[in-house]
């Protein structure tokens, strides 16, 4: 099985690569959007290998139904009802829709949710209230660049109401501190035994990676669209964490 992940991994490198040049670079002709879809779901099969890597079978499978489902329910919320996040409506680009809501969202966050616990997790070396805080500040930095992106560069979706940061409202970036926050938690308590697998330092490393891969994507594609402030706010708040997490990695590693 492992021989298969690694495959997938592979798989899932390839796609980034093409994606870069092709999205980044608004070189994706109309006949391949469909490959958009692809990478969000390899994406986020990338975290689901992540959490077998970190959990028992069982618990991995209970966390990414979790993730998957309530990511994707408050997502409905918000663009049904405006809950939490605002009021935006998702437009046609983004791929299939269940309940109106791009079946792909449940990937992206599964994505999110494991790029961000390995980064947090590297910065306090163990599970707890700091790691949910610094997990979900991390959730916040990533979307500072995906959203303009989506929103501004490739009109995955429309909001009704503007705000500071090209015209996304504050509420966003709330819903996804709180989004991520309630998740992290989740991740936490389960983690509360210790349980790892034996490839679990691999794809941690794979996933503490992966966060500033995503982020370098779309900063790629941001730069051809000119949305400077997410490119420079963005860079220096990921080199933070990342600066954090070598140096308590290394801080840690001197001890021992």
């Amino acid at each position: 099985m492992e021989k298969w992940k690694d495959r997938a991994h592979q798989l899932f490198l390839f796609w980034f690569a093409v994606g870069v040049v092709l999205v980044g670079f608004d070189l994706l002709p109309p006949w391949l959007e469909w490959a958009n879809t692809v990478f969000l779901v390899l994406a986020g099969v990338m975290g689901i290998f992540y959490f077998f890597a970190l959990f028992s079978p069982k618990k991995a499978v209970t966390i990414t139904l979790v993730i998957y489902l309530f990511s994707s329910f408050m997502e409905y919320l918000g663009s049904a009802y405006g809950i939490l996040f605002g009021e935006y409506d998702y437009t046609d680009r983004f791929g299939a829709k269940i309940f109106d809501i791009p079946f792909t969202i449940g990937f992206a966050w599964l994505l999110v949710m494991s790029t961000t616990h390995a980064i947090a997790m590297r910065i306090t070396q163990r599970p707890g209230i700091a790691t949910v805080v610094l997990g979900s500040l991390a959730a916040v930095v990533m979307d500072l660049i995906i959203d303009p992106v989506a929103f501004k560069a490739n009109e995955y979706w429309i909001w009704v109401e503007g705000g500071l940061y090209y015209d996304i409202p504050w509420t966003n970036f709330m819903g996804w501190f709180v989004v991520a926050s309630i998740l992290h938690a989740v991740i936490w308590l389960f983690q509360s035994d210790g349980s790892q697998q034996s490839s679990f330092n691999k794809w941690e490393k794979r996933i503490y990676f992966l966060y500033g891969m995503m982020i370098f994507m779309f900063m790629v594609t941001a730069a051809n669209a000119g949305l400077w402030l997410a490119i420079g706010l963005t860079f220096v708040l990921t080199i933070l964490f990342y600066l954090a997490a070598e140096w308590r990695s290394r801080h840690d590693s001197s001890k021992t």
